[in-house]
């Protein structure tokens, strides 16, 4: 079907991604189904248009208050995608203490915890799959320090996001506990329509780069 070539494209985008980053690998998925469930945490990339597939998923998640959404942390790759994110932000009846995306949250890197990360990129890391990574795994680590959201609590949207965003996101998620959505959509007159939230599960194995 068209999905499954376009999953597979995507997918074969992040293996390489990933290749590039730690070496030889070994990458599962399954099919993807509609997810139905709603969960606390939800970690999305911002679009450049209000109505776009990150509205959607945090909708899903809401479900006009009567989801389990508390927490989603909005990526921007830039200033244009933070000021598209405060307009859409405002065109939903949602609280925005919910929301974490300005540039005064703060989180501490994993791996250098004097380093502080944002959720905003710098334009020198929007193509870098390995700071995605950091800030995702930082993102997790805020989570369950900070609002006692465990990795099972939340999960991870990559549609939007560049494919060095999307190798990111999905080299953090990739353990068994850290779920992983997108959201398909028709569209009409560049507007999606019909939207679905779907769920893939994907783990990997790494081997050491031979030198």
């Amino acid at each position: 079907s068209i999905l499954s070539i376009i999953l597979f494209l995507s997918i074969s985008n992040i293996k390489r991604s990933i290749t590039n980053i730690f070496g030889d690998l070994s990458l599962i998925s399954e099919a993807p189904e509609e997810l139905n469930a709603t969960f606390s945490g939800l970690i999305i990339f911002a679009s450049l248009k209000v109505d776009s597939a990150a509205k959607i998923a945090i909708q899903h998640h809401w479900k006009n208050s009567q989801g389990d959404l508390k927490h989603c942390w909005i990526i921007s790759g830039g200033q244009d995608a933070l000021i598209t994110t405060k307009e859409m932000i405002k065109s939903m009846d949602i609280p925005e203490s919910i929301f974490h995306f300005d540039s005064k949250y703060t989180m501490r890197d994993p791996e250098n915890p004097k380093n502080p990360l944002k959720l905003i990129l710098k334009s020198e890391d929007a193509n870098d799959p390995n700071q995605i990574r950091k800030i995702v795994e930082a993102i997790y680590q805020d989570a369950k320090e900070n609002y006692d959201l465990y990795d099972s609590d939340i999960i991870a949207d990559y549609t939007g996001g560049t494919k060095s965003m999307t190798a990111g996101l999905v080299l953090a998620c990739a353990s068994p506990d850290r779920r992983l959505q997108y959201v398909l959509s028709d569209y009409i007159d560049n507007k999606p329509v019909n939207p679905k939230v779907m769920e893939i599960k994907l783990s990997y194995s790494l081997k050491p780069v031979k030198t």
